[in-house]
């Protein structure tokens, strides 16, 4: 009877078990995580998370703490797990999180840029874990995400092969352009002009804008947009670091570079480039296109462009705005080097520190925005509330765009959605499109993506430490040196003819080595 007894108390035990499994990890082996058969979500644990992170400067203004948001709390319905959220202090986030390493009593999951930081570094410093086996064994979303994408794979993993990041990632092009030439359009219309696409193009529309416009400042911009490829690009190079036939380039010391300071001396000197460029800032740049001072820019689809529309909207019918393709030198010309970012963006990634006590738990929270029900709440918030789907597409409801008490269309959708910035899942291209309520900047978007590149950006290459202590040795005087006499030539207090000179003093400044670090470090890459 005694056997019967435990045969049958062991079948019940049995019974019951079959509908989860029991995995326990951790530094002493004692956090269980339960998971329900297939479907792993919501999970069951006695333990929770402390997850420390920046928060978004507009939720900022909403509430102290990501917790409060109806995101957070549908995450922790779905997820089943309890986060304490931890933020820095607003602009002190390099700062506190610095201080926070240096504790050594660090959070279970830490959202930082650790690309920057270094990801092996990072690993070797005791900070983050190596992820490889846990995303083995409790991340089949982003596992199979990155099997499916070998160029993203091999973005987040360092050059030993560890992966240490659940990183935040874009699933559309047009989500990695979002920069370019900006341009009165409605001057264009009264003037007669088309579209300039052409650098003659360029020069024949400031002088327009000057003699008939009466602009002051027919091309206004901060002074580091050459770097982006306005311009410069045209000759063949960008105002940094490139790839070309498989061999790092510095832009500043090529022969094109030198082509474009003449261009950006002689439209200085003829008064179509903004004379106050050393000292140009955004809100001066705002002033001079709300005011009509300036008719061409270089600027952001939704910082800029967004910006200035909603600014102008109800009071001018005339006034209007169109992004304009990176200006070539021939027509035909496909523009080379544009602003482009990677689909993995570095700042938006989330570790797990070494001193977490559940790593699993960890996984799979992070995890679930890689998965399809992940992917819609992190980008669209909750269905029925917040968006509802029409003939297949998330649609934003009323509860975001009309709040009843009157708050901001912008101050509502981060309260339901990281979509707008970013996080631990996948960017849906359909957020964005909602995101912006004109419709010049998304058509900007589509102009500005018209671009190779993608062939010539710099990819996401690590450096050890010998490289890293070359790097601080020598970068930032070349960058320094670089930016000063760049405007020097630019604004005349340089003449041209000394171009050469300046070339031979960037090589004396150690541009050499860092080339060759940077040679060595992409050979890595590639080998990953």
């Amino acid at each position: 009877m005694r056997k019967i007894i435990l045969i049958v108390l062991s079948m019940i035990v049995l019974t019951v078990m079959s509908g989860c499994t029991t995995n326990e990890v951790g530094t002493n082996g004692k956090h269980a995580v339960k998971t329900s058969g297939d479907a792993i979500y919501p999970l069951k644990s006695d333990d929770s998370l402390k997850v420390w992170m920046g928060l978004n400067p507009i939720l900022s203004t909403v509430t102290t703490n990501f917790a409060d948001t109806r995101l957070a709390k549908e995450l922790e319905e779905k997820t089943g797990v309890k986060v304490q959220y931890i933020h820095p202090a607003q602009g002190q986030e390099k700062e506190q999180l610095n201080l926070l390493l240096a504790s050594n009593d660090l959070p279970d999951v830490i959202r930082a840029d650790w690309y920057s930081m270094g990801g092996q570094k990072s690993i070797d410093s005791g900070y983050i874990q190596k992820l490889n086996d846990s995303f083995d064994k409790w991340a089949p979303n982003l596992t199979k995400t990155l099997k499916n994408n070998p160029k993203l794979d091999k973005m987040i993993q360092t050059d030993e092969g560890n992966y240490y990041v659940f990183p935040f990632l874009r699933e559309d092009k047009s989500l990695c352009v979002y920069s370019g030439p900006i341009v009165r359009k409605d001057w264009l219309d009264e003037l007669g002009l088309d579209t300039p696409v052409t650098i003659d193009d360029w020069e024949v529309m400031l002088r327009e804008f000057k003699n008939k416009k009466n602009a002051d400042i027919p091309f206004s911009a901060t002074s580091s947009f050459y770097k982006s490829g306005m311009f410069v690009g045209a000759f063949g190079v960008n105002g940094q670091f490139y790839v070309e036939d498989s061999y790092v380039r510095f832009g500043p010391i090529e022969p094109g570079y030198k082509e474009f300071l003449i261009l950006m001396n002689k439209w200085f000197n003829e008064g179509l480039l903004d004379r106050n460029i050393v000292s140009m800032d955004n809100k001066i740049l705002d002033s001079n296109v709300l005011n009509g001072r300036t008719g061409a820019t270089f600027g952001y689809a939704a910082g800029s462009m967004g910006k200035w529309l909603g600014a102008i909207a109800g009071k001018s019918d005339k006034f209007d705005l169109i992004g304009t393709c990176y200006p070539v030198i021939n027509k035909g010309e496909k523009p080379k080097m544009t602003a482009m970012d990677w689909e993995y963006t570095p700042n938006g990634s989330y570790a797990i520190s070494q001193k977490c006590k559940n790593i699993e738990l960890a996984v799979r929270f992070l995890d679930y925005g890689y998965g399809e029900e992940g992917h819609m709440l992190y980008n669209f918030g909750i269905e029925g509330v917040s968006y509802e789907m029409v003939d297949g597409y998330p649609a934003l409801t009323d509860v975001i765009k009309k709040d009843p008490n009157g708050e901001t269309f912008a101050n509502m959708i981060v309260q339901y959605v990281m979509g707008t910035y970013s996080g631990p899942f996948v960017q849906d291209k359909r957020i964005v499109e909602q995101n912006q309520p004109f419709a010049q900047p998304k058509d900007a978007v589509k102009a500005w993506m018209v671009s190779d590149a993608e062939k010539y950006n710099l990819p996401l290459i690590s450096y050890n430490s010998e490289e890293n202590d070359i790097r601080k040795k020598y970068l930032n005087a070349i960058n320094t040196y670089v930016d000063e006499m760049t405007l020097n030539f630019i604004t005349g207090n340089e003449a041209i003819q000394n171009f050469d000179k300046y070339v031979a003093h960037v090589k004396e400044l150690g541009i050499a080595e860092i080339l060759k670090v940077n040679e060595a470090a992409l050979a890595r890459y590639y080998k990953r």
